[in-house]
């Protein structure tokens, strides 16, 4: 694991905060791979403030368009379909990451044999 947070720490840290379910928990992956706890700081707070900044813009957007008696109703409506489309988004990424990087690790592991040492 600590291998991952220092390639992927930031990576990690800033799409964690993004994805429900996760961002609660991302301090402890983090803090197991005793990730710097400065850089940490730093990134789980843009990740934190990105987050609150599309449900300021998502709240507003909708108060916009919705009338306030239905606010409540819609958003209980969408919240599902939300819901599952952030997690088919992430699982799609998860699946992408993880095929590159056993595809990129077969590719390092494949032994090259010259022609003369078969001989």
């Amino acid at each position: 694991m600590r291998n991952i947070f220092d390639d992927h720490g930031i990576v990690a840290t800033l799409t964690g905060r993004l994805i429900p379910g996760i961002r609660h928990l991302i301090s402890i992956p983090a803090g197991l791979a005793k990730m710097n706890y400065g850089k940490f700081l730093l990134y789980t707070t843009i990740g934190a403030g990105v987050w609150h900044s599309i449900l300021a813009a998502l709240g507003w957007y909708l108060h916009a368009i919705v009338p306030e008696d239905q606010l409540n109703d819609k958003i209980t409506e969408y919240a599902d379909y939300i819901k599952f489309a952030i997690i088919a988004l992430v699982l799609i990424a998860v699946v992408y990451f993880t095929a590159r990087h056993f595809l990129k690790k077969r590719k390092n592991n494949k032994v090259s044999v010259d022609p003369a040492e078969i001989r």
